[in-house]
């Protein structure tokens, strides 16, 4: 895969994201996953670069991915940068922060911009970040939460 059909596939990434997916899960389905991978599978995922230890964000994002078939349109170096990028997000640094907690944000449009509070469902797919579109691939920097959140954030 070059850096144009890369990018292409970033692209169509981005816009199903401003969409807001999300998987629905319950803990049991990836639990299953830990508990009936063997070895070799595991050996094989971290081979390919698709696994860091986490079986919840590897069921999340394989799931996800299978789900828009990108796994059919993209070869193993951009499925491996995909998910070396992605992040799964813990609602916890939010919860557990005293200032977001207190603060209240209002809705506020100045020209692009828009100050508002965003909930996030669990499972819900976002851009934590852009794509480093120097890289030789480019791949969307993807993320989900594992529960509810809600915290103020600015869109342009």
């Amino acid at each position: 895969m070059n850096k144009r059909q890369s990018l292409e596939m970033t692209r169509m990434l981005a816009a199903v994201i401003r969409e807001a997916p999300y998987l629905e899960y319950a803990d049991g389905e990836w639990e299953r996953l830990r508990q009936n991978a063997s070895p070799a599978a595991v050996a094989e995922w971290t081979e390919k670069g698709l696994f860091r230890g986490d079986f919840e964000q590897f069921y999340v994002l394989s799931r996800f991915c299978d789900l828009l078939h990108v796994t059919d349109a993209v070869d193993g170096e951009y499925l491996a940068a995909l998910f070396r990028s992605a992040k799964k997000l813990s609602a916890t640094a939010f919860s557990e922060d005293g200032f977001l907690r207190s603060v209240q944000v209002p809705t506020v449009r100045r020209g692009d911009f828009l100050l508002t509070t965003a909930t996030y469902a669990r499972g819900e797919f976002l851009q934590y970040a852009m794509p480093d579109f120097s890289a030789p691939l480019v791949v969307p920097k993807l993320g989900f939460f594992t529960e509810e959140v809600t915290f103020p954030t600015i869109y342009e």
